[in-house]
């Protein structure tokens, strides 16, 4: 019997597997003790406190079906004669992302996984904020901020009892268009933010129409394209190689930080989900 490959072990551990080789190499742990355990000490080692947080994140979906398919895994796994109980529960947590996604469909538990990542997102922010810590002033870095709360307020703006969190995004949104419009702002909507909230999309098209003659237009799609992709990672989606060239040569045209250009490139390369979120928001970190 041939063991798992190092290499092999090695992304299991860190979820960057496809479909085929995850079945391939659980039916193959299913009786081989020497690589469960090999493949439950690596997990203990790689896996971080980031995705650790995804896993929580992807808990709150509750698809029926997919707890129930998940409780007999586990039930399968328990039964092996010779797995450790440590081994068994590292596997179990190293497979949930992936068996949730694959179970549950686009609906209300991917919808609660991303307003779950906007929630901590903000707080992180204003934990930041009551440090000291101040974001920068420079229009694209606006433009790019303006991005995100963008795409997050899209993911609430129906999300019923979420009105405090949508009020929190719509003023963060406000200040980063303050930013990017300057004095015409007051001329454009003098009440912004009551303008958001009683029709984002109207007020969002007399922004854009402003932000588009300041030539800052192609950095706050950037910074939807960033934010987009995080929350789309929930639905189980990545972005095309054609948009990542897109937004790589806008960072390159605006002279953002080198950090940011290497981070795109290695989006080229990366596999898995954790791993291209993971890069995606510390990209966004960046701003």
């Amino acid at each position: 019997m041939n063991h798992l490959e190092d290499e092999e072990i090695a992304r299991l551990a860190e979820g960057h597997v496809t479909e085929s080789e995850r079945k391939k190499f659980l039916k193959h742990m299913a009786i081989c003790e020497d690589c469960l355990n090999a493949v439950a000490d690596t997990a203990i080692f790689v896996e971080e406190e980031r995705r650790m947080r995804s896993i929580l994140r992807l808990l709150n979906i509750k698809s029926k079906i997919a707890y129930q398919n998940l409780q007999s895994l586990i039930i399968k796994l328990k039964t092996k004669p010779l797995v450790p109980a440590l081994a068994t529960l590292v596997i179990i947590l190293v497979l949930i992302p992936f068996f949730l996604l694959k179970k549950a469909p686009d609906n209300m538990g991917i919808t609660n996984a991303k307003i779950h990542y906007i929630e901590e997102s903000l707080m992180s922010l204003e934990s930041k904020m009551s440090y000291g810590f101040s974001q920068s002033k420079n229009p694209v870095n606006a433009a790019i901020r303006a991005g995100y709360f963008t795409e997050d307020l899209k993911v609430v703006l129906n999300s019923p009892n979420k009105d405090k969190l949508r009020s929190k995004i719509s003023e963060r949104l406000v200040s980063e268009f303050k930013v990017i419009l300057m004095d015409d702002i007051d001329l454009l909507l003098p009440d912004l933010e009551r303008e958001i909230e009683i029709n984002f999309r109207k007020a969002l098209k007399k922004l854009l129409s402003v932000v588009k003659k300041k030539s800052l237009y192609q950095p706050y799609e950037l910074g939807r394209f960033v934010e987009g992709s995080i929350l789309n990672t929930f639905g189980n989606k990545v972005p095309k190689q054609k948009e990542i060239e897109k937004y790589l040569r806008i960072a390159q045209k605006y002279n953002l930080p080198q950090g940011v250009l290497t981070k795109l490139e290695f989006l080229k390369t990366a596999t898995g989900i954790s791993e291209k979120r993971e890069i995606f928001e510390k990209i966004k970190e960046v701003f």
